[in-house]
């Protein structure tokens, strides 16, 4: 029940400084930048810049071009519009399904309330509002994470596809590839990455040009893994740290910064090792540890990338619903704490709030960097509550 009111509450308020403060006034967030390159596309103007100096243009994979030109014969509030509605039903859509995953391996139902109260909240919580007025497409990739963990074990090939999908409208899903190799049908799934690898591009080749591929690949990937930005957008672990070591004025500012090569190297050895552990923990092929594995891994990439804005934050939705569900079964303090740990995701990392900085700076820091904690913190509480042993049904028993 407090989910659900904490939920509605944000959902809420979201909704209303959505309607008043985007939708009304036709303000269009970055969808502007993926509407204006879907419209230099079609007409045949350069797309990406050649020189990366900030996070600003558009800096997706040429092949999500297809999906932002759907929107070009609109006009931009319409096709705002549109898109932010596309970003709610695929929160409620990827919440839903990720929660049937979930029921199925345990092999009990969730209840109806505990249902609508994580839906709610899902939809409610702060990511997903800033991926609405930012007009971002993480709540999409989830989703086709999602069906691509659904699909995983009834259909490998279209698995496969979807993740092709997701990996081609922004890159870090590949990571999730760790499944096929877990898995007794990998060659499946393997086709349906190829399929979707080479046959993207060619099915859009009269509408995307081959050399858009060469520069995002050999240009615009290689300069965008090396940068980042102090300010409170970014909520990367990388960006926490700088920002730490800085006057906590910087933190307002857009200042770019390149990562060192230690950094990279620390983010990568970081996430590989996850991504390996991960591989051995399902090598049981166990319903129950692969979707703690995927939620876990998927927890990761926002703390990991140099840029991890605070509306990919989404993607740590499925890691909320597990640990949920499992505090659900361990008590009134288990669910407290979970409770606390998601409560600072009810509050949008990009506003300065004032009263912050009369607290001591350390304090602002880690209120400015809620998200890679809070995270980092479920990670935690994850290991700590779904270390349990697993029977082949799929159900949780303690150790």
């Amino acid at each position: 029940m407090v989910l659900l009111v904490l939920g509605a509450a944000c959902l809420l308020w979201g909704f209303y400084r959505f309607v008043s403060g985007y939708l009304l006034v036709g303000k269009v967030g970055d969808f502007a930048v993926y509407y204006e390159a879907a419209k230099a596309l079609l007409h045949h103007l350069p797309v990406y810049e050649q020189a990366i100096t900030s996070p600003n243009g558009f800096l997706y994979p040429p092949v999500s071009l297809g999906l932002f030109v759907l929107f070009a014969p609109f006009s931009p509030q319409v096709a705002y519009s549109l898109f932010a509605a596309v970003v709610y039903g695929s929160t409620a859509v990827a919440s839903w399904l990720f929660l049937r995953q979930v029921a199925a391996a345990a092999d009990k139902p969730i209840s109806r309330l505990m249902l609508i109260a994580c839906a709610v909240f899902g939809l409610g919580f702060a990511p997903t509002y800033l991926n609405v007025i930012a007009g971002q497409v993480n709540t999409l990739v989830l989703l086709l994470c999602v069906f691509y963990l659904y699909l995983l074990d009834r259909r490998p090939f279209l698995a496969g596809v979807l993740l092709g999908l997701a990996a081609w409208i922004k890159v870090y899903p590949v990571l999730l590839g760790i499944f096929v190799f877990a898995h007794s049908r990998y060659r499946n799934v393997l086709l349906g990455l190829a399929c979707v690898f080479f046959a993207a591009p060619l099915l859009l080749a009269w509408l995307v040009p081959v050399n858009l591929y060469r520069d995002y690949f050999f240009s615009v990937l290689p300069q965008v893994s090396r940068i980042g930005t102090v300010h409170i957008y970014n909520q990367s672990i990388a960006a926490a740290v700088h920002r730490f070591f800085r006057p906590l004025a910087d933190a307002f500012n857009w200042e770019v910064y390149t990562l060192s090569t230690v950094a990279q190297g620390v983010s990568t050895l970081v996430l590989s090792a996850s991504a390996i552990v991960v591989l051995l923990w399902l090598r049981r092929d166990v319903a129950a540890r692969k979707n703690a594995g995927f939620a876990l891994l998927l927890a990761l990439i926002p703390m990991l990338v140099s840029l991890g804005w605070g509306y990919t934050y989404v993607l740590v939705l499925p890691l909320i619903f597990m640990l949920l569900l499992h505090a659900a079964e361990r008590g009134i303090w288990w669910q407290a704490a979970v409770l606390i740990l998601i409560s600072g995701f009810c509050i949008p990392s990009y506003s300065e709030v004032q009263v912050i900085n009369r607290l001591p700076e350390i304090l602002a820091q880690v209120f400015y960097a809620r998200y890679p904690l809070a995270t980092l913190a479920m990670v935690i509480a994850a290991l700590a509550l779904l270390g349990r042993r697993t029977d082949r049904a799929g159900r949780s028993t303690d150790q």
